[in-house]
């Protein structure tokens, strides 16, 4: 009997991977760096069915992430890659027919809430993918298995929101200015350059979504642009959004300002990430918040409103002694 694996729990038996690469037995066959192919060659030199052996979430995942996650937006990819391996390790060999939703919830109870929930996610992301490419026809396995939800309601007063605004450098109130009155994610905002303002309006492309935008020039807005057009600089990027030397930032250096912000303005628990929600609940009307936020449906745009006053109701037209007939006559 040989040795139990202490890694690489996703491959068959006498498969190993070394250097991104994969070799079978003990003479090391090369199977090559492709793990579809390395399985399939694995397969023929074991002499074994090809079909059954296949068919398991590694081949999906490997495929998967071959063949859609080059489509996603390169944070997410790098998010997606490391979930992979994450459920790589449990589900690898398993073959997809015989994943359950029983399997899953037992996933969900093992792990972090939110991480699990997102592991969960793209793991019915694969599985959907690996029923499109015939690889299997079982149900997905997470179809009814719930999981943690993180729903971040705060909502960023206005007093706040000047508070940190008057603490913060001329850089971070270019940034804040931009977001609050755009309503668009930090990473596109720093990415905005002059080129965009054309035609009257703010053109967008959002690199989450790939979703394009124009946003109408006038107002607050207008003042702000006109604004960040008189800096000059002897060396100066096409950025809107430029550091003291004229350079363009990364997200990381504008959190470092934020952060020392925040601090100066004794306001806490305040994420750069609220400005989009704020913006969506201060524009006061669902539909400009979708168009702004960039969302194809209402109910992704309702995430991002705050209610901020509560619903307005009314207290009930009669008392306690009104129920009672009488009750106020026999005190």
């Amino acid at each position: 009997m040989g040795r139990r694996r202490t890694r690489d729990h996703d491959l068959p038996p006498g498969m190993a991977r070394k250097r991104d690469r994969f070799y079978y037995g003990r003479n090391q066959i090369a199977l090559g760096a492709d793990l579809p192919t390395a399985l399939r060659r694995w397969a023929e030199l074991r002499g074994e069915r090809v079909a059954d052996e296949l068919k398991t979430f590694a081949l999906a995942a490997a495929k998967y992430e071959r063949e859609e996650l080059p489509k996603r937006a390169p944070k997410t990819q790098s998010e997606y890659r490391r979930q992979l391996g994450t459920l790589t390790k449990v589900f690898g060999r398993v073959a997809l027919d015989n994943i359950g939703p029983g399997d899953v919830a037992e996933y969900l109870s093992l792990r972090p809430k939110i991480a699990g929930s997102r592991e969960k996610a793209l793991l019915s992301l694969v599985f959907n993918f690996a029923r499109i490419s015939r690889l299997t026809n079982a149900a997905n396995p997470c179809a009814g298995v719930r999981g943690a939800r993180s729903k971040r309601d705060r909502y960023v007063t206005d007093e706040e929101l000047r508070a940190v605004y008057g603490a913060a450098d001329r850089p971070l109130r270019d940034f804040l200015d931009l977001c609050y009155l755009t309503g668009q994610r930090p990473s596109d905002v720093l990415k905005m350059t002059r080129q965009d303002v054309r035609d009257g309006a703010l053109w967008v492309r959002q690199a989450k979504t790939r979703t394009k935008l124009r946003l109408a020039i006038a107002g607050p807005l207008e003042r702000v642009l006109a604004r960040l057009s008189m800096q000059t600089y002897p060396v100066q990027a096409m950025y809107l959004v430029l550091d003291e030397r004229g350079q363009g930032m990364n997200l990381q250096a504008m959190r470092k300002r934020f952060w020392k912000a925040c601090k100066e303005a004794n306001v806490t628990d305040f994420q750069i990430r609220d400005l989009r929600p704020k913006y969506g609940s201060d524009i006061g009307d669902a539909e400009k918040a979708q168009r702004g936020l960039g969302h194809t449906q209402p109910s992704t745009s309702d995430i991002y409103l705050r209610d901020r006053k509560g619903g307005c109701a009314e207290a009930l037209s009669h008392g306690i002694a009104d129920n009672v007939a009488g009750i106020a006559d026999k005190r």
